[in-house]
């Protein structure tokens, strides 16, 4: 059956399935809004700054490529016309892109191994849902950019002159993406058609015009981010395999069946290409190779470029990795011999796992995988009102900007250098003499000497360098908790990256308002 077959005629059942989807979506982003993820505020302050300035700076005065994603911040940028409930409005956004991005995938699964029914595409519809959940409550982009994949997928199966154009967009919406577009490039050439001018300039034209946009307002088309992150951050080989853990299926799934995971996904990386290469009803029409060998490949090669460079990975990066791979495993399940079925279903636990654990969060806000690093962005949130209040207009230096820069709207320094580039001559800090491990951002005490900000913000584990200096002697010090008082007693283990308090300096020559510090 084809693509345009599958995608016209979709059953009642499949119908209802999404509609009912959606509906939970929609009501799991809203109970999970107040536990974004503190990168998610990046963003919105950037495209806040876009329509109201003009510029898509974090600090509306420094031209720096703030975020790997230019089409995410001019979808949102009409967004800060809402105010106070512009992350509302990214909510309910991600509701109905996550649902849309589930469909495809599941219709991509269902049709590239011709299976009928409605139960194969409902289950694929739920792998893909549990893959990509994280990343859309956290209210990042991925869920968007993988839409695009998958929509471009389907238009170059369906031999669509236009499938250039939503993959060059994914590409602008999570840079990883551009491995699948090479990769669907080269199944494009292997057809051996005629191109036609339409196809070229699909491709050709957005890529010019975010070339030419970037060029113009930042002077690079590579993102200050990632330049900066690679100087800052020093990763250990068994750090990037825990923290990987960690972002793809949360502390709570992972402190548990970590071993269990990485070998069974050893095992089932080695047996994937020769078990999809003979596999029944795998073949895509027109294509010597099975539609899986393509995702799974492109999975492969972006954890391999993360693995080398060891990135500091976080939950909206895993699902540009974990969505092919769970399909391959959904392939697997279909196989007729049980042991490799086996496999297929025991790939899938881990998803389920977490994917319950998010459910379970809607009602218990401990459970959520979440819950430690979105309590911490939503304290920086009440931390950065209350600043707003007392201190406007005053400069801030902080390793974690995006919460905080998002509720106070003056100059912040980012001691980690992502948006302020004064920071990186400063960087990186000795492990462990200067902060805890190579995944840990410190704050230099010598750049915030160079820049005497007025105010200094951030966990314990961050400042441990800078408090230990003459710097600190300037300000005054208050102990704050590392997320707010109704979020500690959930807090098992009562620390945050480590820290059970945050830091919160203030120049001696301002005083902070009582009341200021008893909301806090």
């Amino acid at each position: 059956m084809s693509y345009r077959c599958r995608l016209q005629l979709f059953q009642p059942i499949q119908i209802v399935a999404a509609l009912t989807l959606l509906i939970i979506t929609v009501t799991l982003q809203l109970i999970y809004l107040p536990y974004a993820e503190d990168d998610a505020y990046i963003h919105m302050r950037i495209a806040r700054n876009l329509w109201q300035n003009g510029r898509p700076y974090y600090n509306p005065l420094i031209a720096v490529m703030g975020s790997t994603s230019p089409l995410w911040i001019l979808l949102l940028a009409p967004l800060s016309l809402l105010g106070e409930l512009m992350p509302l409005a990214v909510s309910i956004l991600n509701s109905f892109i996550i649902t849309a991005t589930c469909i495809t995938w599941a219709t991509i699964f269902s049709s590239s191994t011709k299976t009928t029914g409605s139960f194969y595409w409902i289950l694929a519809l739920l792998v893909a849902w549990g893959a990509l959940i994280s990343a859309s409550l956290s209210l990042m982009e991925t869920p968007l950019a993988l839409l695009l994949v998958g929509i471009a997928y389907v238009a170059l199966s369906r031999k669509n002159t236009l499938w250039a154009l939503p993959v060059t967009l994914a590409v602008f919406t999570r840079p990883e993406c551009l491995v699948f577009a090479v990769l669907f490039a080269i199944h494009r050439y292997r057809e051996k058609r005629p191109v036609s001018m339409l196809e070229i300039l699909a491709g050709v034209v957005p890529l010019a015009a975010f070339i030419a946009f970037e060029l113009l307002l930042f002077g690079s088309i590579y993102p200050h981010t990632a330049a900066a992150k690679a100087i800052v951050y020093q990763i250990t080989t068994a750090e990037f395999v825990k923290l990987l853990s960690l972002a793809t299926f949360g502390s709570k799934v992972s402190g548990t069946i970590l071993p269990f995971s990485v070998a069974l996904m050893t095992v089932l990386l080695c047996i994937l290409p020769f078990t999809l290469s003979s596999g029944k009803s795998l073949q895509a029409k027109g294509s010597r190779y099975p539609d899986a060998c393509i995702f799974l490949l492109a999975s492969g090669i972006i954890l391999t470029l993360y693995g080398v460079k060891h990135v500091l990975v976080f939950s909206w990066y895993t699902p540009l990795m974990m969505l092919p791979f769970y399909g391959a495993a959904l392939w697997l399940t279909l196989s007729q011999r049980w042991l490799i079925s086996s496999l297929g279903y025991l790939a899938l636990l881990p998803l389920t796992a977490t994917t319950a654990l998010f459910v379970a969060g809607a009602f218990r806000t401990e459970f959520s995988p979440l819950f430690e690093s979105g309590a911490r962005a939503k304290h920086l949130l009440a931390i950065g009102r209350e600043l707003q209040r007392s201190f406007p207009g005053k400069r801030i230096m902080a390793p974690e900007i995006g919460a905080l820069g998002y509720t106070y709207t003056g100059e912040i320094i980012d001691g980690l250098g992502l948006v302020t580039p004064a920071a990186l001559p400063f960087h990186p800090l000795a492990v462990p003499l200067q902060r805890p491990a190579g995944y840990i951002g410190a704050v230099p005490s010598r750049f915030a000497a160079q820049q005497d900000p007025d105010i200094i913000l951030g966990l314990s584990s961050f400042l441990g360098e800078l408090l230990s200096s003459k710097v600190a002697e300037r300000y005054t010090r208050i102990i704050l908790p590392p997320v707010s008082m109704e979020d500690l007693a959930l807090l098992s283990s009562g620390k945050v990256f480590g820290s059970d308090h945050i830091e919160l300096l203030i120049r001696k020559d301002l005083t902070p308002p009582s009341e200021m510090l008893n909301k806090l």
